[in-house]
C-alpha cells in the first residue's frame, strides 16, 4: 500500500480508501475537505478509523476479524508531517516530500490496522521501556498533560505485563488524540486514536475528569491483549472484547495505579448504566447472534459494556480471583496470533478454577433480565439475629433465577458513625439462602448485602436499614454508597419507596457530598422524579428546595 499526499489535497492509492476525515482519495481529490482542517491554523490532518469493516476500502484484503495478516506500508507525505501507523518506520527525505517505510507487522485482523497523517505534535516518554509517543494537532499541543498520561501508560504497561504473563509485543506504543472522531478512542494495534475534545482539557479538569482519562487509557491498552494479540474469531463476541476491556481498565487503575476508588466509578456511572438498560423493555441477553457484519452495532449498548464488564466481576468474585487470573492468562497464551471465541475464554477460566461454568454461562450470558435479592431477618427477645436469608427474585426479562457469590456486611453504629461489623461472603442459589454464619450476631443497624459490589442484582434495604440510611447514608463507606443510591432508586421505581422520599434524602444528602462524579451519577434521575412521579404540590416545594440546594 503506498500514499501520497501533494498539491490540492491529491492523494493516491492502489484503489479508492476510506479514512475518518479522509474520503476516497480517486473521487474527492479536488475536494477541500478530504482531511480534517483544523479551523485555528487551518493544518490539515487524516485517520483510519476501520471497524467493523472499513479496511477494504484503503487495500484489498478479505476483512473479518478471523482472518489475521501481517502488513507491510510504505508512505510518502509531506516532510513535515507526522505518519504513523502499527510499527515504527524509517523515515528518508525527497525534496518536499518524505518517504516513511513501516516495518513488516505482527499478524492481526485488519480491522486493527490504523494510518494516521498530518502535521502532529509529537511528544516523547524518555523513561519507557516500551517506546511511547502522543500525537496532537498543532493547535493542542499547548493543552497535553504529556507527563501524567505518560504516567498513567507506564503502570497500565506494569500491571497488564504481570497479570496477563505476556509481556506487551508490539515493539512501540502511540496515543494519537485527533478531532472530529465520532467514538471514544479506538484499540488499533500499538496505534489509539483517542477523541481529542473529550480527553485533552484546556481547562484545569476535575479529578472525575482525570480517572475518566486513565480508565480510558488503560481499557484501550488491555485491548492490546485481549483483542488484538487474541482477536474474536465474529462479531457476536463483540460483547467479551469491550466488556473484558472495561472490567480491566477498573481494575488496573485499582491495583496498578494510586486511585483506589475507581470500583466506586465504576459502580455509579457503568454499572448504574447497565442497571437502566437491562429494565427496560428492550433488554437483551449479553451474549447474541450477529447475523453480518452490518448488524455488528446493534446492541452496542449498556448490557454490552456495563452489564458485561459486571458480569466479568462477578465471575472473578464467583471463581476466586487468582483462579480468574491464571484462566485469562491460559486463554491468552494458548490463541495468542489467533482467533477464539466466548467458549474458549469460559473453559479456560472454568479449567483454571476447578469448575464448569456451562449452567453459570447459559443463565448470566444467554438469558436477559436482572434478578431482585433482599435480606430478610429476624432479631430475639435478646437483641441477636435468629434467622438470615436472603431471597431471591426472578425479575425481568427471561425471569430466571441465577447463581451468586457476595458478600453481606453488617454495620453497627458506634456514637453516631457506623462502623463494619461483620462480613460473611454467601453463595446465593434458588429463591431462598440460609446465612446461618450470621444467626447470634447482635441486631445490626445496618445491611448491605452486596459489600464490595460483587454482584450484579438489584437490591432492597429492610426496614431497620432503611431508617438508618436516611439518617447517615453520607457516613457509610464511601464504597457501599453507589450501592446503596442505586438500591434507593430500584425501591422508588418498584413501588417500595415514594418519590418524595428519595427526592428529600438526595436534597438532604447532596450538600455533605464531596465526589462529584457520583453526585452527577444520581442527579439525572431527578428529571424523571420532577417529570413523571411527583404530582402537582409535592413538584413545587421539590423544586424550590433543589434550586436552593444548588
Amino acid at each position: 500500500c503506498w500514499v501520497t499526499r501533494t498539491a490540492g489535497a491529491q492523494i493516491g492509492c492502489q484503489r479508492p480508501s476510506r479514512f475518518w476525515g479522509l474520503g476516497c482519495p480517486k473521487i474527492y481529490h479536488e475536494a477541500e475537505d478530504t482531511l480534517v482542517v483544523d479551523p485555528v491554523d487551518n493544518r490539515e490532518y487524516f485517520f483510519s478509523h476501520f471497524e467493523p469493516f472499513w479496511a477494504n476500502r484503503l487495500f484489498p484484503c478479505f476483512d473479518q476479524p478471523d482472518l489475521k495478516a501481517s502488513f507491510s506500508v510504505t508512505v510518502e507525505a509531506p516532510d513535515d508531517w507526522q505518519i504513523i501507523s502499527n510499527t515504527l518506520a524509517t523515515k528518508t527525505g525527497n525534496g518536499d516530500l518524505s518517504r516513511h517505510e513501516f516495518a513488516r507487522s505482527r499478524r492481526f485482523s485488519t480491522y486493527l490496522f490504523a494510518l494516521v497523517g498530518g502535521p502532529f505534535a509529537v511528544f516523547e516518554d524518555r523513561r519507557a521501556r516500551i517506546p511511547s509517543r502522543l500525537f496532537s494537532t498543532q493547535s493542542m499541543s499547548a493543552y497535553v498533560d504529556a507527563e501524567n498520561i505518560f504516567e498513567v501508560t507506564r503502570q497500565g504497561f506494569d500491571f497488564y505485563g504481570k497479570y496477563f504473563g505476556i509481556p506487551y509485543p508490539f515493539g512501540k506504543y502511540d496515543q494519537i488524540f485527533v478531532p472530529h472522531f465520532n467514538a471514544g478512542a479506538m484499540e488499533n494495534v500499538a496505534a489509539v486514536v483517542i477523541k481529542e475534545d473529550a480527553y485533552l482539557y484546556r481547562e484545569t479538569p476535575l479529578p472525575s475528569r482525570m480517572q475518566k482519562r486513565a480508565n480510558t487509557i488503560l481499557h484501550e491498552m488491555a485491548h492490546m491483549w485481549f483483542g488484538d494479540i487474541v482477536t474474536m474469531r465474529w462479531w457476536n463476541d463483540l460483547w467479551l472484547n469491550e466488556s473484558f476491556a472495561t472490567f480491566m481498565s477498573y481494575l488496573a487503575q485499582v491495583e496498578g495505579t494510586p486511585d483506589k476508588h475507581a470500583w466506586q466509578q465504576f459502580s455509579s456511572s457503568m454499572k448504574n448504566w447497565a442497571y437502566w438498560q437491562d429494565q427496560l423493555p428492550t433488554t437483551h441477553p449479553i451474549e447474541t447472534r450477529v447475523e453480518d457484519t452490518l448488524s455488528t452495532f446493534d446492541n452496542f449498548d449498556g448490557i454490552t459494556y456495563g452489564k458485561g464488564a459486571s458480569v466479568l466481576k462477578q465471575l472473578a468474585f464467583y471463581v476466586g480471583s487468582e483462579a480468574f487470573r491464571k484462566g485469562v492468562s491460559s486463554y491468552l497464551k494458548k490463541h495468542a496470533w489467533k482467533n477464539a471465541e466466548r467458549k474458549d475464554f469460559t473453559d479456560a477460566i472454568g479449567q483454571a478454577a476447578g469448575m464448569n461454568l456451562d449452567g453459570w454461562t447459559k443463565l448470566w450470558l444467554q438469558k436477559s433480565g436482572i434478578n431482585t435479592l433482599v435480606a430478610d431477618y429476624d432479631v430475639d427477645a435478646q437483641g441477636r439475629i435468629s434467622r438470615f436469608e436472603l431471597l431471591q427474585g426472578k425479575g425481568n426479562g427471561d425471569a430466571v433465577l441465577r447463581p451468586h457469590r457476595l458478600q453481606v456486611a453488617l454495620f453497627h453504629d458506634r456514637e453516631g458513625k457506623p462502623g463494619l461489623e461483620k462480613t460473611v461472603t454467601v453463595n446465593v442459589t434458588g429463591e431462598r439462602t440460609a446465612v446461618d454464619d450470621l444467626v447470634g450476631e447482635p441486631a445490626p443497624d445496618f445491611v448491605y448485602p452486596n459489600y464490595g459490589d460483587h454482584a450484579y442484582a438489584k437490591f432492597y434495604l429492610d426496614d431497620r436499614s432503611m431508617a438508618y440510611a436516611r439518617r447517615h447514608l453520607d457516613l457509610l463507606p464511601a464504597s457501599v454508597r453507589p450501592g446503596i443510591w442505586s438500591t434507593l432508586w430500584f425501591m422508588v421505581q418498584d413501588g417500595r419507596l415514594s418519590p418524595s422520599t428519595y427526592m428529600a434524602i438526595f436534597l438532604d444528602m447532596a450538600p455533605r457530598g464531596n465526589d462529584a462524579r457520583q453526585l452527577s451519577s444520581f442527579r439525572w434521575k431527578l428529571n424523571t422524579l420532577l417529570d413523571q412521579y411527583l404530582n402537582q404540590a409535592v413538584w413545587r416545594d421539590a423544586m424550590e428546595r433543589l434550586h436552593a440546594v444548588a
